[in-house]
């Protein structure tokens, strides 16, 4: 499984998956999860700047806590088809984004790895890769 933001893949990417609250026009994509993406609520609260980082990591990580991992892949290899699921949203690749939160969710609770698209492996902490060794780092910039 990897994750991946919609600019970077604008015509679209076999397995793709927008767990967004919504996807833009131009984007070439099927399948929606939205169990996946942040209420309405939570998302205007953080663009007003009502609740900081850390609220929306809180208030985020309890929305996934009542969900069960597995299903949940589950539900994205049907919704794939069974191709690898690719999960996409609009923040770009080295900012503080849900995708990354998600990909957080389903690494504690199953000990699947979930790549960032065209990089590879990553560390996520909080809602950002981190940890990125020089190599990757590069690849980011580059994406």
């Amino acid at each position: 499984m990897k994750t991946s933001y919609f600019y970077q893949i604008q015509k679209g990417v076999t397995g793709g998956v927008s767990i967004s609250v919504g996807k833009p026009k131009y984007v070439e994509i099927d399948a929606e999860f939205k169990q996946l993406a942040p209420s309405w609520n939570l998302l205007k609260a953080f663009q007003d700047d009502k609740i900081d980082e850390a609220g929306y990591v809180e208030r985020f990580n309890y929305q996934l806590s009542k969900m069960n991992a597995k299903s949940v892949i589950d539900h994205l290899h049907y919704l794939t088809h069974g191709e690898e699921p690719v999960l996409m949203c609009h923040c770009g690749k080295d900012k503080f984004c849900h995708r990354h939160l998600v990909a957080e969710w389903l690494e504690k609770e199953t000990g699947q790895k979930i790549e960032e698209y065209g990089v590879g492996v990553v560390n996520r902490t909080n809602g950002r890769i981190v940890g990125a060794g020089k190599e990757v780092k590069d690849m980011l910039d580059l994406l």
